[in-house]
């Protein structure tokens, strides 16, 4: 038996509802979260502050892309442009290595803007 399918337009009409409805306190949900990114910057680390019977709030700040080291990359046209001999050569002295090439995993994501 098949799952009943959501009815997506009605649940897109409830969310934007909810959003206009309360778009004071999502503005200000923006704002206190950079307000706490700030905090952290300053910081100069992650932070996680406990609100007693409330809850836990975790704060990372945003971090600059970093040199981890190198290592030796092979210029795929090149190695492609190779007479298949060659290119057998280096695959046999694992030189080289054929691997499968996947893309990252999609978590999807939901947004909604209101008109103004």
């Amino acid at each position: 038996m098949a799952a009943k399918k959501p009815d997506t337009q009605a649940l897109s009409d409830e969310l934007l509802r909810l959003r206009k409805k309360h778009a004071d306190v999502f503005a200000r949900e923006k704002e206190i979260k950079a307000d706490l990114i700030g905090a952290a910057l300053a910081e100069g680390d992650s932070l996680k502050i406990v609100v007693e019977r409330l809850g836990t709030v975790k704060v990372s700040p945003p971090k600059d892309a970093r040199c981890t080291g190198t290592a030796p990359q092979i210029v795929v046209e090149a190695f492609l442009a190779l007479p298949e001999r060659e290119k057998g050569k280096l695959t046999e002295r694992g030189i080289v290595k054929i691997a499968e090439q996947w893309t990252g995993k999609y978590y999807g994501s939901v947004t909604a803007e209101l008109f103004p």
